[in-house]
C-alpha cells in the first residue's frame, strides 16, 4: 500500500481483502436493518450498505484494470 498523487494504491491481495470484509459489513448492516423499527436507524443503515457497496465496486473495477 502506498500514497500515489493523494490516492491510497492497494495490491491486489490488499482489494481482495477489503472486498471481503467490506461484504461482510453490508451483510451486519442488512442484518441490523431486518431488525431496526426507527426509520431514522434505517435510513442510516440504508445511505452506509449503498457507500459501501459502491466501494466494493471502485475495488473491483480497480482490478479489472490491472
Amino acid at each position: 500500500m502506498y500514497i500515489d498523487r493523494n490516492n491510497l494504491v492497494l495490491s491486489h491481495a490488499q482489494r481482495i481483502n477489503t472486498i471481503i470484509v467490506l461484504e461482510l459489513e453490508v451483510e451486519v448492516l442488512k442484518r441490523k436493518l431486518k431488525a431496526c423499527i426507527f426509520m431514522t436507524t434505517r435510513n442510516h443503515h440504508h445511505t452506509s450498505i449503498g457507500v459501501l457497496n459502491s466501494r466494493i465496486d471502485e475495488l473491483n473495477k480497480e482490478m479489472m484494470k490491472d
